[in-house]
């Protein structure tokens, strides 16, 4: 008899490519063939992604393409609990949740190997090789090609290294991807993925040490440590994010190795500036991204991301000292509700002053499941393209590094 087909992928984050990789070894250990092509798939799996406007809008174009195909398409990712009213208007078929992803047992109840017993996996990627398959994959939906390979050739330019690339050739060891925790602690007014993700759910740390030992032991010299709220490690379980990075020490201290810290938050940054500082200095962390939103203190009491700029930018400058040649790359909110040029301009300033390797610009999107939905003055979409716009001309005369995913 022939094999289940089943077809599953995802335009989300890093943490949805985990999840992906562990759906995809819950299927093989119950007997499903995976397929790379959605036509030839009986069912199909779209883990999406709704945290700005252009992700929702990209989520709702693949999920009408995947519904065109045979096989089933069932749903997952943070779209149902993001927009729930907008994405079941849209969508009349089954789905999951981010936090609720163990529920997939109950549309497969035959399976002999449950969800809950598939470990997290360690997901390994090239930057060079992943750019190929992330616009292989979009090649199959766009229509302006001519727009589609100069977008390419700038993905390619800004996100992917020399050394990337020859490291595929000669098949040097990729990244290695590291999840320690789920959920998150914070309550920031314009996110609504904390409804979908759930509250912080920390890995234990022997299952932590395991795995990094595992890789350690496979020959991986350079691992993403991430989480959704990575410096909150710990709290949950009678530990912390310096107690695991001291731990992993301890485990990897006959080898040179490498760590790219993925979302910190600058309370966590601020927190534990003394043990980072201390591992950028031996040469362990090479690269961080803390996704600051804005310089201007009014907008984040706002946000409720209350921390002390002031004391921020001297811990970006403190770090680094330790290392000068530490990327630390950051993201920026621009026309958040009643954001006026003033705190325009501080965040502009913020930027240059604490020049980032990378910064990443969005423009507010106003989600009905955040608070700040209910705020007043919002600005108005032709006045944030408009200051979009006036931020990306500030950062290229500062050349300074930046992404806009909408432009």
């Amino acid at each position: 008899m022939r094999k289940q087909r089943i077809f599953i992928t995802t335009n989300g984050c890093p943490a949805r490519i985990l999840d992906m990789r562990r759906l995809i070894k819950y299927f093989e250990l119950n007997n499903f063939k995976i397929v790379t092509n959605p036509s030839k798939a009986d069912k199909i799996i779209f883990l999406t992604c709704s945290f700005r406007e252009f992700k929702e809008n990209e989520s709702f174009k693949y999920i009408n393409s995947y519904n065109k195909f045979k096989g089933e398409l069932i749903i997952a990712g943070c779209m149902p609990e993001i927009i729930p009213k907008k994405f079941r208007e849209k969508f009349s078929g089954r789905f999951i949740t981010t936090k609720n992803m163990i529920e997939i047992d109950n549309i497969f109840p035959n399976f002999k190997i449950k969800l809950s017993s598939v470990p997290d996996q360690n997901f390994l990627f090239n930057s060079f090789k992943s750019a190929i398959i992330k616009f292989l994959t979009e090649l199959r939906f766009s229509k302006n090609y001519k727009t589609f390979f100069r977008k390419f050739v700038y993905y390619i330019k800004q996100h992917v290294s020399i050394s990337d690339f020859f490291n595929l050739l000669y098949r040097k060891k990729p990244l290695a991807m590291m999840r320690i925790s789920r959920g998150c602690l914070g309550n920031c007014t314009y996110c609504s993925i904390k409804k979908a993700i759930g509250k912080l759910e920390s890995k234990p740390l022997i299952v932590c040490l395991n795995e990094y030992k595992n890789l350690i032991d496979k020959n991986h010299r350079k691992f993403v440590i991430l989480a959704d709220d990575v410096g909150a490690y710990g709290l949950d379980i009678n530990s912390s994010f310096s107690e695991l990075l001291e731990k992993f020490s301890i485990i990897d201290k006959n080898f040179k190795v490498e760590w790219h810290i993925q979302d910190i938050n600058p309370v966590w940054l601020i927190k534990y500036q003394q043990e980072l500082f201390n591992q950028i200095k031996n040469g362990k962390i090479t690269k961080i991204f803390c996704p600051i939103q804005s310089g201007s203190k009014r907008i984040l009491n706002l946000m409720k991301r209350s921390y002390n700029i002031s004391v921020l930018v001297k811990c970006f400058s403190n770090l680094r000292t330790a290392n000068p040649e530490l990327k630390i790359n950051s993201e920026f909110i621009i026309g958040f509700p009643s954001e006026s040029w003033n705190d325009l301009v501080k965040t502009l300033n913020l930027i240059k002053l604490i020049k980032p390797g990378f910064v990443f610009l969005y423009p507010y999107h106003d989600l009905s499941q955040s608070d700040s939905h209910n705020f007043k003055n919002k600005i108005s979409s032709k006045q944030i393209r408009k200051r979009l716009n006036y931020a990306i001309n500030f950062l290229k005369q500062e050349k300074i590094n930046w992404v806009c995913e909408e432009k």
